[in-house]
């Protein structure tokens, strides 16, 4: 063996357990089976107090179950529901997200939705969207991925549904969230 192609596997050996640590994996997934029409998935927080946001047994992509927004109560003039992941001990600048998404129908009423992060749970107001969709592009499941390494330190992962009235729907499924581990 040359003493280059030694140098080479040297090389190789030391650098690949960094290479490895660096990807990211999947740390979240559901497809909402696990959980009980009407449920809130375990971790998840309501951040508007009288959301109807909850997991359904209906409109699903795969399996049976969705998660829906399908009741947004008015504040402050405007309907919306804000519903927050759990927290996770991610590397800052490591997460990303994928899901299907879908509008109940194709009716203005059933708004805008958005995808960002929340500083505190407790406050709509710290919702920061990184994405929003219109319910025009959304009449069948489509396939989202989304970049959220912009998210600060201890922000949670949130979506927003912002209907133009209090009834329609937005249905997501078969959710993953990346992220490099501590």
């Amino acid at each position: 063996m040359t003493s280059k192609r030694l140098l080479f596997l040297l090389i190789a050996a030391i650098l690949a357990p960094l290479a490895t640590f660096a990807q990211s994996t999947i740390i979240y997934q559901t497809g909402f089976e696990e959980y009980a029409s009407g449920s809130l998935p375990t971790g998840w927080t309501k951040v508007i107090s009288g959301s109807s946001a909850k997991a359904l047994s209906s409109n699903a992509h795969t399996g049976t179950n969705s998660f829906g927004f399908t009741y947004a109560p008015k504040k402050n003039g405007t309907y919306y529901n804000i519903v927050a992941l759990p927290a996770f001990e991610i590397v800052t600048g490591s997460a990303s997200i994928e899901f299907w998404s879908k509008a109940e129908t194709n009716n203005a009423y059933c708004g805008q939705f958005e995808v960002g992060y929340i500083t505190d749970v407790t406050n709509g107001s710290t919702f920061v969207p990184m994405a929003n969709y219109n319910y025009t592009q959304h009449l069948n499941y489509t396939h989202i991925a989304l970049d959220m390494s912009q998210m600060p330190e201890n922000a949670r992962i949130a979506f927003r549904h912002h209907p133009n009235t209090t009834n329609y729907k937005w249905y997501i499924d078969d959710l993953k969230v990346y992220a490099e581990l501590f």
